[in-house]
C-alpha cells in the first residue's frame, strides 16, 4: 500500500519527469534541429535536475518545439 509521503513524491517528482522526457524523446530531430535546441541536453536536464529539470523544459523548451 502507498503511504502519503510516497504519493507526494510520484505525484511531484516522477510523474513530471516522466511526462517531460517521453515528450523529450518524442520529438524527431528535425523538430529539435528547426528550434536550435539539443534534445540531449534537455534530456540530461529533465533528468538530473530535479523538479526543476521538467519544469523549465515544459516553459522554455516545449514552446519552441511546438512553434516548429
Amino acid at each position: 500500500m502507498i503511504r502519503g509521503s510516497e504519493l507526494l513524491f510520484i505525484v511531484v517528482y516522477l510523474i513530471p519527469t516522466i511526462w517531460a522526457l517521453v515528450d523529450a524523446l518524442r520529438a524527431g530531430d528535425s523538430v529539435w534541429q528547426a528550434s536550435n535546441q539539443n534534445q540531449t541536453v534537455w534530456v540530461i536536464v529533465i533528468l538530473l535536475v530535479p523538479l526543476l529539470g521538467p519544469l523549465l523544459y515544459f516553459f522554455l523548451a516545449r514552446p519552441s518545439l511546438r512553434e516548429t
